[in-house]
């Protein structure tokens, strides 16, 4: 009988051993991934910062301690159907590396592409198991875990997902940095668009938002329309017609810029704003017609000058932007972009 009580402790205790040796390690999800998750963070930096070696060289090493760490996960724990971690790794790495372009020193069009893994826990009280899986262009592989049985290696579980994805957390982070820049950057742009360009009228901006509805509607960010386009957009001058009786050569004329196209930014590659439009000037005087047609020139997106004709008679002109002298820059933004979203078919807000 004593013998028998001998064996009966024995088995319990080696069952015990046993049971304990396979148990996944407890505490916090990240700390039996400490190695992994500075390996894979200095690969996320590696594919942000890195020379073309050094990515490699980093990527290496991370897909190395992920398929170890695998190989650990699959000694402690049974998923169904007799799949392993090893074998999901082992896809994870294929399309990983389908992402060869960060490697090769270029970067993704879309952080989101870059491939991770995700863990899918089941409802409470749910019979489903929970799911570790990595999506991708072949179809989600997945692992499934009895949610009852290996309860207790769900943080560690969760902790080895979150350790492989801390490479595309940095990039992540990298974006929003760069989105963040770039938000900064392109504001800049479009205060100097406003700033230095041309005053534009109410028709002249869904004009050009028309013209460049394209662009305009893209959901990336957009820099201002390289081209200021004007139509039916008046102006005051003074303009002198040698033919005109004396005391009406040299005086103030009204005009209309019928069609009109100012390059804010650069005259042809030159460090200033050149620009043109079709002309038609007014003004009473006598010897001569009332009515002149002819070219404006644009210079520096203030100053503009040109000459006309009426009935044989040149007239030639000069006037500076008054509009802008009295331009609120504020007002001017807000009726741009209601105007803009007129033409693109948006709602503005209230």
């Amino acid at each position: 009988m004593k013998l028998f009580h001998v064996v009966i402790a024995m088995f319990c205790l080696l069952s015990a051993f046993s049971s304990q040796a396979n148990e996944c390690p407890q505490g916090e999800k990240n700390v039996s991934f400490k190695k992994l998750t500075q390996l894979s963070q200095n690969f996320g930096k590696a594919l942000v910062e890195g020379p073309k070696t050094t990515r490699e060289t980093k990527a290496v090493l991370w897909i190395n301690e992920v398929k170890s760490s695998a190989s650990d996960i699959d000694t402690l724990v049974q998923f169904d159907d007799g799949k392993t971690a090893l074998s999901l790794v082992e896809e994870l790495e294929r399309n990983t590396f389908l992402s060869e372009q960060w490697l090769a020193g270029g970067e993704p069009e879309n952080v989101n592409s870059l491939v991770g893994l995700y863990y899918r826990k089941s409802a409470f009280l749910s019979e489903n198991p929970d799911e570790i899986y990595v999506d991708v262009e072949s179809g989600k592989v997945t692992l499934n875990l009895d949610a009852v049985k290996h309860k207790g290696c769900r943080a560690y579980l969760m902790g080895w997902v979150d350790a492989i994805n801390t490479y595309r957390d940095i990039a992540f982070q990298r974006n929003a940095q760069v989105v963040s820049d770039l938000a900064i950057e392109y504001g800049k742009q479009w205060n100097r668009y406003f700033d230095e360009g041309r005053s534009q009228t109410l028709i002249d901006r869904p004009f050009t938002a028309w013209f460049y509805s394209d662009e305009l509607s893209s959901q990336n960010f957009v820099l201002p329309p390289k081209y200021q386009l004007f139509l039916a957009h008046p102006s005051v001058l003074m303009e002198y017609v040698g033919d005109a009786n004396d005391g009406s050569q040299f005086e103030a004329a009204l005009a209309v810029e019928w069609l009109g196209i100012n390059a804010w930014q650069s005259c042809f590659g030159a460090d200033f704003a050149c620009g043109a439009s079709l002309v038609s000037t007014y003004s009473d005087r006598a010897g001569v017609d009332d009515i002149g047609h002819g070219l404006m020139l644009h210079v520096k997106n203030s100053y503009s000058f040109g000459a006309t004709v009426r009935d044989g008679d040149v007239g030639y002109f000069i006037t500076v932007d008054l509009l802008k002298a009295f331009e609120d820059k504020q007002s001017e933004v807000k009726a741009w972009q209601i105007k803009a979203n007129e033409i693109l078919g948006k709602e503005t807000g209230q």
